[in-house]
Formats: structure tokens, sequence, C-alpha cells
């Protein structure tokens, strides 16, 4: 089973154990997941500075992946962290005809 641990950072209405539930749901899928991820709810701001280091892009985005141990000799028992921009989330959902819940899950 995967290990999942959420830190919410900015206003979101959902909790810590809403986003762990739907994360057990989606590793459902794949039934040799075995490792951890981490879930951050952030805001503009840091999505921001985390586009701009890691992708050169100096505007927020949606979502931010960052995978362990794909190019490292060393085996890690985590398989990475992924970063939401809930605000960003809330401007986008409209665009998708969804409401910002559905779009972030």
């Amino acid at each position: 089973m995967i290990e999942v641990t959420v830190s919410i950072r900015a206003k979101c209405p959902l909790t810590e154990e809403a986003l762990t539930r739907a994360v057990h749901v989606a590793a459902g899928y794949e039934k040799k997941i075995k490792r951890a991820v981490e879930i951050q709810i952030i805001g503009d701001k840091a999505i921001t500075e985390l586009n701009r280091r890691y992708r050169g892009l100096d505007r927020p985005t949606d979502v931010l992946s960052f995978a362990w141990g794909e190019d490292s000799a060393f085996p890690s028992k985590s398989l990475g962290q992924i970063y939401l921009s809930y605000p960003q989330i809330v401007r986008q959902a409209p665009r998708f005809k969804m409401t910002p819940t559905q779009e972030l899950y």
C-alpha cells in the first residue's frame, strides 16, 4: 500500500484526509505501488518559484511533480512529491467545465 503525506499550505476546502483517500484510490489502479508520496497544496507564489527554478517558467502552474529515484543509483522509498496550486486550479476549473474540487482530483 502507498504511504501518503499531505501538507496544506494554502487556502483549500479539502482536508488532508480527503486528499489522502484520493491518492489511495488512484494508487489502487496500480497494485505494484508500495512506496511513499508527498502531496503539497500551495499558493501561486510558491508554485511560481518552483516553476521558475525547475522549468524556467516565471508563472504559476496547476501541478508540478518530482520523482525520486528515477536517475539515482540509490533506491528510494519515496515515489516523489506532487505540488498543487489551489488558486491556479480554481482559475482553470471553469475552462474544463469542472468544479475546483473535481479539477484538483
